[in-house]
Order: structure tokens, then C-alpha cells, then sequence
């Protein structure tokens, strides 16, 4: 590479939004961009005195992934470890290229920190949202489509997340005397944003079941959403009606 081609793709490569490493069959490294030296925070002289191994443990038997006979190797994660020590979660796709008769591997890495936290998160949100005591749906308004049922649901009603989706929220939940349609509740709760609601819903063995509906609205990505938190009120009910059927008999004595 003539010295101005080498500029060019040196000051490219710094511009770059993504990590690039050039290595070659001894675990050298002999190349690095500026966002490299950013995120595992080594300066350049630092960098070209370490192997690859030290930044990447997983790459210890490297002389067999550098036999690798194709010419790119698709995106994966893996982790660097930095200089502080801290380890940093990364997706890595590379290419091998010769130049001279010698092979010399061009990794390309984004520090993934950042989509990994909020993976953890959204696995935590459904950890928690599974554990709890209380049926959960998630519902589109705009068309009644459920985009989430808890495993509570799921335990308590017998349908699976793609059969409610079959048979329609509508289907499953049946208004008391008085109460407004499916789709029409979800209007009124765009207006007034939560609400408490009171409803039959149906199991799937075909009996149906008392439940109290704490519902919320929510926008987000520009879609509305029905968030309720729906619990069975079995035993309040039967509560209710034998405290109603000993008020009768108090009053007729």
C-alpha cells in the first residue's frame, strides 16, 4: 500500500463508528483504529506490544482460527477485557486478506455494552413480570392484537400466548351487565388513561372466572397499548354473596 492509499485508509478508519484490529499469524497486532484505543482504553504504543490473546482469552488457540479457509467469519460476541480490567461485551465479524503472500486478519468490533444492558433488563422486566401473582396482558388498542401474556396467564386461563392471540381477547373476556364491549373499553381507556374494570373471563376448560382488571394506557413507538394487571376475585365474589345470602336471612328472622 503506497503512502497515500495508507493515509486515506488510516484517516477512514478513524472516522469509523466501529473498532478495527489488523493481526496477523503470530497474534501480533499491528493495527488499530482510534475507537479501539477509546473503548478498551490502551494507547497505540501499548496495543502493538500485546497479543491478541491478552485482550481476547477466547482466541488462545488462535493458530487454528487463523486456518479458518473462508474469507470472513459472520458477526459474533464475544468480550475484551480493557485495561482497567473490566470486561467489554462486543460483536466482532472478520475477514482474512493477503497482502504479500502473508495472511493478516482484519477483525471489525462494536462495543455492544450498551444493547447487553438493556438485553439484562428486558430479561429482568420478564422474570418479574412471570413471577407475578397477577395475570398481565398487553394488548393493542388500536386492533385488540396481544402482544404479551405472563406465564400466570398462562397457568390460569390454559391458553398459550398464540392461541389467545387466535381466538381474540374479545373471545376470551365477557362484560358484566352494564359493562362496555371490548374494543369501546379500550377507546374509554384511551380518553381517560387507567381505569379499574370488572369482567368474566373464560378459561379454556370452558368455566369462566370473576376478575378485577387494573388498566393502563400507554404510547410507545407511536403505538397504543392496553397494559392491565388482571386478578381472580373467585373467593371475593363467593364472599360477597354469602355475606348478601346472611343479610337476607338477618332481615326475613
Amino acid at each position: 500500500m503506497n503512502s497515500i492509499l495508507q493515509q486515506i485508509f488510516v484517516d477512514a478508519s478513524n472516522k469509523a463508528n466501529i473498532g478495527i484490529f489488523v493481526t496477523d499469524q503470530d497474534k501480533n497486532i499491528i493495527y488499530t483504529n482510534e475507537y479501539v484505543n477509546r473503548y478498551l482504553g490502551y494507547n497505540e504504543d501499548e496495543l502493538f506490544m500485546m497479543h491478541l490473546p491478552l485482550i481476547n482469552p477466547e482466541f488462545k488457540d488462535f493458530s487454528e482460527f487463523f486456518n479458518i479457509q473462508d474469507n470472513y467469519v459472520p458477526p459474533f460476541e464475544t468480550y475484551h477485557i480493557a485495561k482497567d480490567g473490566s470486561l467489554i461485551a462486543v460483536e466482532v465479524s472478520i475477514s482474512f486478506h493477503y497482502v504479500e503472500r502473508c495472511r493478516y486478519r482484519f477483525a471489525f468490533v462494536r462495543d455492544i455494552r450498551h444493547r447487553k444492558e438493556r438485553q439484562d433488563k428486558l430479561a429482568l422486566f420478564h422474570d418479574m413480570l412471570d413471577g407475578s401473582h397477577d395475570m398481565i396482558f398487553i394488548i393493542r388498542i388500536n386492533d385488540g392484537y396481544v402482544d404479551y401474556i405472563n406465564e400466570t396467564t398462562s397457568r390460569s386461563l390454559g391458553y398459550t400466548l398464540e392461541e389467545v392471540r387466535e381466538i381474540g381477547i374479545d373471545k376470551i373476556r365477557r362484560p358484566l351487565k352494564g359493562s362496555e364491549p371490548f374494543f369501546r373499553h379500550l377507546q374509554e381507556l384511551k380518553q381517560v388513561g387507567k381505569l379499574t374494570d370488572y369482567s368474566m373471563v373464560l378459561k379454556k376448560d370452558g368455566t369462566e372466572i370473576p376478575v378485577e382488571a387494573n388498566v393502563r394506557f400507554l404510547h410507545r413507538g407511536g403505538v397504543d397499548y392496553n397494559i392491565a394487571i388482571v386478578r381472580d376475585i373467585t373467593d371475593r365474589v363467593q364472599a360477597e354473596k354469602r355475606l348478601e345470602s346472611l343479610n337476607q336471612q338477618l332481615k326475613s328472622s
